[in-house]
């Protein structure tokens, strides 16, 4: 007797799976295309909002042409006032009375000095856009291991990324630095250790922020990249030195300290940990006395150390010099942005760098549920303290916060991880430090 209810079974088993895998095809396509659609629609509007407010008068741009401007002409700009002398020349930098930017980034700016005003914005837009691009093509596209559908999907989510939007309104400069860390990321991967080495130099150099990666590169053994890092640095300061003046140099040395002075925790829009800490702190306690500036650095340094000491367990869970899906960089880049005296939403472009790398993972069944949930918690966090809540709460710390938990799951959730002890770190540091292969 032949089993009918079998094959009918069997029949409806194969429907379902077909229906199933036509409507994943199906969403392969109709998801990148709405993205990219909205993508199409809001760019015009973005771009005209910025024509509409003459973007290129106010900061961040005009401080770093302002800032150039000034340093060729022989003025000092750490210690110059520059707020009344550049609203006299027409640009518009709000409170901004003196250059935070360390001299090698200034230096390299004042070749745009050279142009009008408005080209010299639209060549460092352009320029902003084109290390964006590459960014992104190079975590993403080919040679990346993602299917042309989800890097679509991808592409088009990260051009949707709030950061991206406040990057280009203030015309920033975290996309060089963006571009220079997956450059630093690429040439490890293929052994140019010279050419890792002064890509991390020069993000230092410009940035000073990136030195934290050097943790890294001495965690993982990477002694060659980290020597080339060491002589560019070397190199780069003393061209810098030059062509900066050693008085402009030793005085933004000077001023390190007042960049994260008390007056930006004022603003809501600093989403750095240390002004988290203090704004909370502040409603506890109101009166800014001993007691408070006393609890401040206790909750800053345990908050910090808390960080550095997660991120350095997670590196040694994995043997020297083995980093599989360069999970491990992607946290101390994280790191690296949680750690900022001083962060704006345009700093978690930095972000990209883990995401990717998750999603990486993500395809090939590698990364865990918590890891892949946290990055998209911070993600939706930022959607809505950016075009909800107009950065009104603590949304934007809560969203860096939670990136950087997706990067530290992302590194330890992996089956070549062996957990340290806590107690055992320092000698576990010593151990690392001290091996001959």
């Amino acid at each position: 007797m032949i089993d009918a209810s079998g094959d009918h079974e069997d029949s409806a088993a194969a429907s379902r799976f077909s229906l199933r895998g036509s409507t994943g095809r199906v969403l392969r396509i109709v998801i990148p295309t709405l993205l990219w659609t909205i993508v199409a629609i809001a760019a015009p509007t973005f771009i005209n909002q910025i024509r509409r407010h003459d973007r290129a008068l106010q900061e961040d741009f005009a401080v770093y042409y302002f800032s150039a401007l000034e340093m060729r002409r022989g003025i000092n700009p750490y210690t110059t006032n520059l707020t009344d002398t550049a609203r006299a020349s027409g640009f518009d930098i709000h409170a901004i009375a003196l250059s935070t930017d360390p001299p090698t980034f200034v230096v390299s700016f004042q070749a745009l000095t050279y142009l009008p005003l408005r080209t010299a914005y639209l060549m460092w837009q352009a320029l902003n856009f084109a290390c964006l691009v590459t960014a992104v093509f190079l975590l993403i596209g080919a040679g990346s291991g993602l299917t042309a559908p989800t890097a679509f999907t991808l592409g088009a989510l990260f051009t949707l990324y709030p950061p991206i939007a406040s990057h280009f309104w203030f015309g920033q400069s975290k996309f060089p630095l963006l571009l220079l860390f997956v450059l630093m990321m690429r040439s490890m991967n293929r052994a140019r250790d010279s050419a890792a080495g002064f890509a991390l130099a020069f993000a230092t150099l410009i940035h000073v922020f990136p030195i934290v990666l050097t943790g890294y590169l001495v965690l993982t053994r990477r002694w060659r990249t980290f020597w080339w890092t060491i002589a560019a640095l070397l190199i780069g300061a003393l061209v810098t030195i030059l062509f900066a003046g050693w008085r402009n140099c030793f005085a933004f040395v000077l001023a390190i300290p007042s960049i994260s002075s008390a007056s930006w925790n004022e603003i809501q829009r600093d989403i750095a940990a240390q002004v988290f800490v203090t704004r909370q702190l502040r409603m506890v306690l109101p009166n800014a006395n001993i007691l408070f500036g006393i609890v401040r650095l206790i909750l800053i340094v345990a908050i910090d150390a808390l960080i550095i000491v997660a991120t350095t367990l997670a590196t040694l869970a994995l043997p020297a010099r083995t980093d599989p899906g360069w999970r491990i960089f992607s946290l101390w880049v994280a790191t690296a942005v949680i750690l900022l005296p001083v962060a704006w939403d345009y700093d978690l472009v930095l972000m990209l760098i883990p995401f990717s790398q998750l999603a990486v993972c993500a395809t090939r069944g590698e990364a865990s549920r918590r890891a892949i949930a946290t990055a998209i918690l911070s993600y939706s966090l930022l959607i809505w303290w950016e075009y909800v809540s107009l950065s009104a709460n603590e949304l934007g710390f809560l969203s860096m916060l939670t990136a950087y938990l997706s990067a530290y799951w992302l590194a330890t959730d992996q089956p070549a991880a062996a957990p340290i002890p806590l107690l055992s770190l320092p000698g576990a540091i010593w151990q690392r430090l001290a091996a001959t292969s």
